[in-house]
C-alpha cells in the first residue's frame, strides 16, 4: 500500500484533514493504480525540442497577458516613452521621462528563483538542443543561438553590462554569474548570430514548433541576418572599435546573405478572432483605451508630411467634427501635448480635445500583426548604413523602400470602414514618395534625421523598444521635453537606461557592484551613459 503524508497547516483544519486522509488511505488501499488515475492522458509528460521551441518563441513574441484590464496600458508603455501617445488615466512615468517600476517586469519578465535579468525564459535553450537528433541538431541549435542573442541584446541595451557567458547554462545554472562588459556582450551576440545563420544554412529539418513561419528555415535565415543588421546599426558610435568589425560585418551581410524581401517576411505575431487571441488593444481586454490619445508631436509630424496613415492611426477629434470639419480632413485631427502637466492633460481628455486611437485597434479583433522585426524597419537600417558609407547603393532608395513598406503594411491591415474616408492606395503611395518634403538632401545630419523620423512613423504600435534606442543613439526624432513637467532627475532629457533590478543586490551583490563600479564609478542610476553610447 502506498503511503500518503498530509501536513496540517492550521488547527482549525485538522479535523477536515483527518477525514481527507482517511478517504485517501481508503482509496489507495483498494487500488494499485493511483498514479495512473492521476495522470492527464491528454497532456505531454515529457518535453520535446518542438514544445520547448514553441514556448521560447512565445516568450519573445508575446506581450503580458496576465491581466486583461492592464494589458492595454502595458502594451502602450513603449509608445508613451517615445511620445507617440499620451495616457490620461493616471500620471504615467515614461510619458514624463521616468521609467515606471513595472517597466522591467513588462519588458523583460519577472525574476525566477535564481539570479537573472529576465533570462529565465531562456533556461530551456540547452534542454531543447539536448533533445535533438543528428537530423534536427542544426535547426534547433541555430534557433537557440538566435533566441539568446535577441533576448540579451535588448537587456544589455537597457542596462549596460550583463551576464552573458555564465547567464544560461541549462541544468548547471550559475547562481551568481559574473557580468561581462557590454563590449564583450555585443561581440558575443554578433558571433552567436553568425553561428545561428551557419546552423540554419546547414539544417535540413524544419523548425517544428514554430508558429510564426511554420518551420520555414529560409525565413529564419532572413530573421537572423536582418536582426544582426539591427544590432550593428546600434553600434554606430563604435564603428571603429577594434575586433567588432561593425562596418565590415554590415557590408558582408548585405552582400552575401538573404534578407527580408517584403512585409510577408516580418517576424510578427498575427492575431485571430478568437477569445484570448485578439489584438492587445481590443475592447475585450478592457476599456483603458479610452484614456489613450495620440500626442500632438506625432500628429503634427504626420500632418507635416501629409501622411495619410494619420487617418488609419487615429480618430478625428470630436470638437473639431462638431465645428463642421469632416474625418477625411487633416484639420480634424489634433493630439494632446505630452509635456503638459497631468491635470491639464486630464482636462483636455475629459473634453475630448484630442484624437484617440483609430477604432480598428479597438473593435477590429484581428487588428494588425505586431512585428518584432520587419521589412520596413530593415530598409531604414540599410538607408542609414548607406548614409554612413558602410555599404554601396543609394540611401534614398533604401529610405523610400522603407516608407513604401510602412505605408503598404497599414494599407493591408486597415479595412475601408476604418480609414475615415482617406484609404491608402497604391496610387497614393506612389505620389507620397515624390513629395518634396520627403526627399533626402545630401546633408548627413538632415538626411539622418529624415531617415529616423520616417522609421519612427513606421514603428507606430510596432517594433517595441527600437524607437527609444534610435532616439537615445542619434537624438532623432527631436522629442520635446518640458523640464517643468519632467520627472527625470536631469529634467531636460530622457533617462538613458534602466537601473539594475533591486534583487540583484540580494542574490548577486559582488558581481553587480563590480559591474556598476566599472561602468559608472559606483553610481547605478538612470542617467548614466553606457559604453554603447559613448
Amino acid at each position: 500500500m502506498k503511503k500518503i503524508k498530509l501536513f496540517a497547516g492550521r488547527k482549525s483544519g485538522s479535523f477536515t484533514g483527518c477525514i481527507l486522509a482517511a478517504c485517501l488511505l481508503l482509496c489507495t488501499s483498494c487500488t494499485g493504480d493511483f498514479d495512473d488515475i492521476n495522470t492527464n492522458r491528454d497532456a505531454p509528460t515529457t518535453a520535446t525540442a518542438s514544445t520547448l521551441a514553441t514556448s521560447m518563441l512565445g516568450n519573445i513574441m508575446r506581450y503580458n497577458l496576465s491581466d486583461l484590464h492592464s494589458v492595454t496600458r502595458f502594451f502602450m508603455e513603449d509608445y508613451f516613452l517615445v511620445k507617440m501617445a499620451v495616457y490620461s488615466g493616471e500620471q504615467c512615468g515614461v510619458q514624463y521621462n521616468k521609467f515606471d517600476d513595472n517597466y522591467f517586469m513588462y519588458n523583460f519578465g519577472k525574476r525566477s528563483d535564481y539570479v537573472d535579468l529576465g533570462f529565465s525564459s531562456l533556461r530551456n535553450a540547452d534542454k531543447m538542443v539536448a533533445l535533438t537528433t543528428d537530423q534536427t541538431y542544426d535547426t534547433y541549435k541555430g534557433f537557440a543561438l538566435f533566441l539568446k542573442a535577441y533576448q540579451l541584446y535588448y537587456i544589455t541595451c537597457f542596462y549596460g553590462d550583463i551576464p552573458y557567458g555564465e547567464a544560461i547554462q541549462g541544468e548547471t545554472l550559475t547562481l551568481t554569474p559574473k557580468y561581462d562588459t557590454q563590449r564583450d556582450v555585443m561581440a558575443q551576440i554578433l558571433d552567436d548570430l553568425d553561428l545561428a545563420y551557419g546552423h540554419f544554412s546547414r539544417a535540413t529539418a524544419p523548425l517544428s514548433g514554430d508558429f510564426v513561419f511554420d518551420g520555414n528555415l529560409e525565413n529564419w535565415k532572413k530573421v537572423v541576418n536582418s536582426f544582426e543588421l539591427n544590432v550593428l546599426i546600434t553600434l554606430s558610435k563604435k564603428e571603429s572599435e577594434a575586433g567588432l568589425r561593425v562596418k565590415e560585418r554590415f557590408a558582408e551581410i548585405v552582400a552575401s546573405r538573404p534578407l527580408f524581401a517584403s512585409n510577408a517576411d516580418n517576424l510578427a505575431l498575427t492575431f485571430i478572432d478568437q477569445g484570448g487571441m485578439y489584438h492587445a488593444l481590443n475592447e475585450a481586454r478592457g476599456n483603458l483605451y479610452y484614456f489613450m490619445w495620440l500626442s500632438d508631436y506625432f500628429v503634427s509630424m504626420l500632418k507635416r508630411y501629409e501622411d495619410c496613415r494619420l487617418f488609419s492611426f487615429a480618430k478625428p477629434a470630436q470638437p473639431l467634427l462638431d465645428e463642421g470639419l469632416t474625418g477625411d480632413s487633416f484639420d480634424a485631427y489634433t493630439g494632446i501635448d505630452h509635456t503638459l502637466p497631468f491635470n491639464e492633460t486630464q482636462t483636455l481628455a475629459d473634453e475630448k480635445r484630442g484624437s484617440q486611437l483609430n477604432d480598428r485597434y479597438i473593435f477590429y479583433r484581428v487588428g494588425e500583426p505586431l512585428a518584432k522585426l520587419g521589412y520596413a524597419q530593415m530598409n531604414f537600417v540599410l538607408a542609414e548604413g548607406a548614409l554612413r558609407g558602410w555599404i554601396g547603393g543609394s540611401a534614398s532608395d533604401y529610405y523610400k523602400k522603407g516608407i513604401e513598406a510602412g505605408l503598404t503594411f497599414t494599407m493591408q491591415h486597415t479595412p475601408s470602414q476604418y480609414s475615415n474616408g482617406r484609404p491608402i492606395t497604391a496610387d497614393y503611395i506612389r505620389e507620397h514618395l515624390e513629395k518634396p518634403a520627403l526627399q533626402l538632401t545630401g546633408s548627413f545630419e538632415a538626411d539622418l534625421e529624415k531617415i529616423i523620423e520616417q522609421k519612427y512613423i513606421a514603428s507606430f504600435l510596432q517594433y517595441q523598444r527600437d524607437t527609444y534606442l534610435d532616439y537615445r543613439r542619434t537624438g532623432y526624432p527631436r522629442l520635446p521635453i518640458n523640464p517643468s513637467t519632467s520627472l527625470n532627475l536631469v529634467p531636460d532629457r530622457m533617462q538613458m537606461r534602466l537601473k539594475y533590478p533591486a534583487n540583484e543586490l540580494s542574490y548577486n551583490r559582488a558581481n553587480l557592484e563590480e559591474a556598476v563600479q566599472r561602468q559608472f564609478s559606483g553610481f547605478d542610476d538612470e542617467n548614466q551613459i553606457m559604453w554603447l553610447l559613448k
